[in-house]
């Protein structure tokens, strides 16, 4: 939280945002192919279901490395400024997908980033009028548990095909009024 306060610019703040979607993200992707088509020499009839994996996608360490790691400097460039051309080739490339692709892309996208990149900035990071609040994590966190061992880990599980579940005891945060 102080890192992005001292910045007084959201380009951390979106190159964490996206690191979140890369590493908790969709399960699988199901599409119907429409038209025959050939994919690496492979023949496609017209009606077959094909599914992707953005959860292996996002972890290619080909493309992304050390890929289970928590790095949103990752989306940044050299100077620390939001690299748009590497989220125009993610997206491109479908190594980004926490909003969906194409026409399948979610429509309440803007309404969740607009909530977390404007209004949760301002509210809990502060601003020249306002000094925001400081986080805590005071509850559900288990040690050595999830991605760096932050202490919460996604379900990928069963119980859906998109948006993973936490595991465990629901995570509790505080916040102090700086």
């Amino acid at each position: 939280m102080a890192a992005l306060r001292r910045t007084k610019s959201k380009d951390l703040l979106e190159a964490t945002f996206r690191e979140i979607g890369r590493l908790y993200t969709n399960i699988i992707f199901i599409r119907r192919i429409m038209t025959t088509q050939e994919i690496l020499n492979v023949h496609i009839p017209a009606g077959t279901y094909i599914a992707c994996s953005p959860l292996i996608t996002a972890r290619d360490p080909n493309i992304f490395p050390d890929p289970e790691k928590f790095r949103p400097e990752r989306w940044l460039t050299p100077t620390n400024q939001f690299n748009s051309k590497a989220l125009t080739n993610s997206l491109r490339a479908g190594t980004s997908t926490q909003f969906g692709k194409g026409e399948h892309m979610c429509v309440g996208r803007k309404v969740g980033k607009l909530t977390v990149l404007d209004a949760m900035w301002d509210t809990v990071l502060g601003n020249d009028d306002d000094s925001g609040f400081d986080v805590e994590l005071v509850k559900g966190i288990i040690e050595g548990v999830g991605l760096d061992n932050v202490g919460a880990a996604a379900a990928w599980s069963t119980r859906n095909l998109g948006t993973p579940f936490q595991t465990g005891p629901p995570v509790k945060v505080k916040f102090r009024k700086l």
